[in-house]
């Protein structure tokens, strides 16, 4: 029970560190997680649900959302990524 409550800290501790990375622009193409990372349920898109481990494309998800369908696509996230760094 120990290791476990260690390892979510660290994972925790981890996330928020690079998410403040991304935030900031710091190295922001190489912190940005893969598409494949991101979209967890494998449908080749990303939802608003998935984009929440990454809170700067879930700030701007309408944004990069181009064509409206409430899912960023591969060529989408490419554009966030591009804009972010």
């Amino acid at each position: 029970m120990k290791t476990l409550l260690l390892t979510s800290l660290f994972l925790s501790v981890s996330v928020v560190a690079n998410a403040g990375d991304l935030a900031s622009g710091k190295n922001a193409k190489s912190k940005a997680p893969s598409f494949k990372t991101i979209d967890k349920n494998v449908d080749g898109s990303i939802s608003a649900q998935e984009a929440q481990v990454l809170p700067q494309l879930q700030a701007m998800f309408a944004e990069f959302d181009k064509d409206n369908n409430k899912k960023i696509s591969k060529e989408e996230y490419a554009q966030f990524v591009k804009e972010i760094k």
